[in-house]
């Protein structure tokens, strides 16, 4: 479907953003807008964390009002967003947090994130933000990055109980206040297993395996090294392809039992390393690939791309 008019007919759907959603409610029964549900195609924008780092005087997201009928206007009627869950659930002594500071160590201008150093308060902005959405029949694909914001919390979640005890308390805390409707999906962990903050499940990649799969040390973006994306060499090696595949299977499982009528499933990107061949899609609901111009050498090489581009971003 050409742009324009894929773009005109998303734009007719969110002439419906007077009508309400029809939402998952656990009191209720009632049955969500899942993904695996929908009739007709949605246009989803990337909001990624953004959406609550840059939530304040003078930033992008200032006005979540502004921004949302904006989006709209151009024709998107789904976002998918981070939701903190590393931020919402408690902490592993049970302590729930209502606010996080988010130093910035430079002035170099973010990629995405927050451009100052903030204060957020997840749970808050989730209550406030969620139904902002409803009330513009915009769907909401719910993710996570699972970076540390400088606030520390990312390296006290450790092994599956407790990723899956992340989630399920995050999950809950949205269902109380009725803020799973809309949800289209809940996507476990952004590109799967590599780009993201979880440093367990990297930290546990490299001592299964012979070559580190993630750089731990850049605490902000905590992704792999760029030759991982650019050669064909293959770094994962088989102890480590059947630990991420069981991790995310399992995880699946277990929070399907709880919350069966969700749509559960990770994003992946194109990575020589993480071959789509060998990856264990039987519980994902649906498969969401990410595609970057980058990984295709043609296009990298001739464009002199990480020696050129790329490696700007350290300057």
């Amino acid at each position: 479907m050409e742009r324009r008019k894929f773009i005109q007919s998303s734009l007719a759907a969110t002439a419906l953003a007077a009508v309400p959603l029809v939402g998952y409610n656990t009191k209720n029964n009632v049955v969500p807008t899942r993904i695996t549900q929908l009739s007709k195609p949605v246009a989803i924008a990337m909001w990624d964390f953004s959406w609550l780092l840059r939530h304040h005087r003078l930033g992008s997201f200032e006005n979540w009002d502004k921004v949302l009928d904006e989006l709209a206007e151009r024709g998107y009627n789904a976002i998918r967003m981070d939701c903190f869950p590393h931020l919402v659930a408690a902490d592993n002594e049970g302590k729930v947090q209502e606010e996080f500071y988010h130093p910035k160590a430079n002035w170099r201008p973010a990629l995405w994130g927050n451009q100052y150093s903030t204060y957020s308060r997840p749970r808050e902005a989730l209550l406030e933000f969620l139904p902002k959405c409803k009330e513009r029949g915009i769907h909401v694909g719910l993710s996570t990055w699972m970076l540390d914001h400088e606030t520390g919390r990312c390296k006290t979640i450790e092994g599956l109980d407790g990723f899956v005890r992340m989630w399920d308390e995050t999950l809950q805390f949205l269902d109380n206040h009725n803020l799973l409707e809309g949800s289209l999906y809940v996507d476990l962990l952004n590109e799967y297993p590599l780009w993201h903050g979880f440093e367990w499940l990297k930290n546990e990649l490299n001592r299964i395996g012979e070559q580190k799969v993630g750089v731990n040390s850049n605490r902000d973006a905590n992704i792999p090294d760029a030759d991982n994306v650019k050669t064909d060499e293959k770094f994962h090696t088989p102890a480590q392809e059947t630990f991420y595949k069981s991790f995310i299977t399992n995880a699946i499982k277990r929070l399907k039992i709880k919350w069966p009528k969700l749509d559960f499933f990770a994003s992946l990107t194109f990575n020589s390393g993480t071959p789509w061949q060998v990856m264990d899609f039987s519980e994902f609901a649906v498969l969401d690939a990410h595609l970057w111009f980058v990984c295709n050498p043609g296009f990298s090489e001739s464009t002199n791309y990480w020696q050129g581009i790329h490696a700007m971003k350290n300057d």
